[in-house]
């Protein structure tokens, strides 16, 4: 995995990582850059990276249960593979054309990985690049190459560079048909984006429901609330949106609504068994307030 290092101390990666190099600081510790107070945003990029452990999560995620969160429970899609790790981009995710190149060739020649990963690439496509190049050489020696396409669409020229090289194994993701439920509260007529609503949660309401207010969710919120039954509304923050689905659950309710807390979009992370949960479903904070102000005003 060519990427900005990894969190090797994470609970789900441990004992996954096999090997690396560092080559931000040229030494043997493919660690993320580590928060750093004295340094600010740039562009609205933190000082600080996550990225490469994230991948590395998906990829090699050991789904170990020796620990008391839950981070450390997400298994990967190859749970039993060998970690390698390269640290190519550094502080706030840069990364240049050298770093790359000098991480292929380590990992190909020196290493000899069975396989390739790059999540990241440039705004800009062209299949001639060096780091295209690169892992088409990789392919010819045997490597399996797996490159993001980008993340840019749809427009002209979107797939990104590494992500044209031509032997590699470029990865999209493609934007499904979104449920926009209906909400029709007292007299108030309004559609609510709901965001990343996991299909076996998504819950087909064709008869009225009561609507409660409930806070932040937590099980203090809902003392003296009789929500069986109903349609909670609870802003996000204190607690892990998946515990107050849990919470909600335990109380009876049967939709939840999580409006943000802040402008822009978020999707709630339910990590866990589908029945542990109630139906939930993510709004913006505009929609929460809206919603907010209709229930609490009666």
């Amino acid at each position: 995995m060519l990427d900005s290092g990894v969190d090797y101390h994470h609970p789900s990666l441990k004992g996954a990582l096999k090997g690396g190099y560092d080559f931000v600081d040229n030494d043997d510790d493919p660690m993320e850059t580590q928060p750093n107070k004295a340094k600010p945003k740039i562009d609205g990029k933190e000082y600080h990276t996550t990225h490469g452990t994230h991948v590395a999560g998906i990829i090699v995620g050991r789904g170990n249960d020796d620990h008391p969160g839950d981070s450390g429970k997400i298994r990967g899609i190859a749970p039993q593979a060998d970690l390698y790790a390269y640290r190519v981009n550094g502080p706030y995710g840069k990364g240049n054309t050298e770093r790359t190149l000098r991480a292929i060739e380590h990992a190909v020649y020196q290493d000899q990985v069975d396989v390739l990963n790059l999540s990241f690439g440039s705004d800009y496509n062209f299949q001639y690049t060096a780091e295209s190049v690169a892992l088409d050489n990789a392919t010819k020696a045997g490597i399996v190459v797996a490159v993001a396409a980008g993340n840019s669409g749809p427009k002209p020229r979107m797939l990104n560079c590494p992500g044209g090289a031509h032997a590699a194994i470029s990865v999209a993701a493609s934007c499904p048909p979104v449920l926009t439920p209906v909400f029709h509260v007292e007299g108030l007529y309004q559609k609510f984006f709901s965001h990343h609503a996991t299909p076996s949660l998504v819950l087909a309401v064709d008869h009225p429901l009561e609507a409660v207010y409930a806070g932040f969710g937590t099980p203090d919120d809902y003392k003296n609330k009789n929500v069986k039954g109903k349609l909670v509304l609870v802003a996000r923050g204190k607690i892990r949106s998946g515990n107050k689905s849990r919470i909600a659950k335990i109380a009876g309710t049967a939709v939840l609504i999580i409006f943000n807390d802040k402008d822009g979009d978020w999707a709630p992370n339910l990590h866990g068994d589908v029945d542990e949960f109630v139906p939930t479903y993510a709004i913006s904070q505009a929609d929460g307030l809206i919603l907010k102000n209709d229930i609490t005003s009666g």
